[in-house]
């Protein structure tokens, strides 16, 4: 049961369904722009297959809306921990370079009290 689960997660948060979801979006959208374009041209009837529908409120384009944002949830999960290591990497980094500063300052003061 977990490695179906750990697989349905790695499916959903990996960046080829997100290009995947883009794509067909994408294509739907041309589809139908060059549908309403080039449908009047005879060379161009066989377009007029592609039934004519408002591609924004339809379920489709919901399905896809809803799909990219559940899988841009589940990749910022998955490379959550992974930034916040980082996070913490650079602010020990930035901590250490001020307290070096410090002490340096502090050797130099020391060092000529005038």
């Amino acid at each position: 049961m977990k490695k179906i689960i750990t697989s349905v997660f790695n499916f959903i948060s990996s960046i080829n369904l997100t290009i995947l979801v883009l794509s067909a979006a994408t294509v739907i959208f041309i589809l139908q722009i060059t549908r309403e374009k080039l449908a009047t041209l005879p060379s161009w009837k066989w377009l007029t297959i592609i039934p004519e529908f408002d591609f924004y409120h339809s379920r489709g384009s919901i399905i896809l809306f809803a799909l990219f944002c559940v899988n841009l949830v589940a990749c910022s999960l998955k490379r959550l921990p992974r930034t916040i290591s980082i996070t913490e990497v650079h602010q020990g980094c930035l901590m250490m370079r001020f307290c070096l500063q410090c002490l340096i300052l502090l050797h130099l003061l020391l060092k000529n009290p005038g």
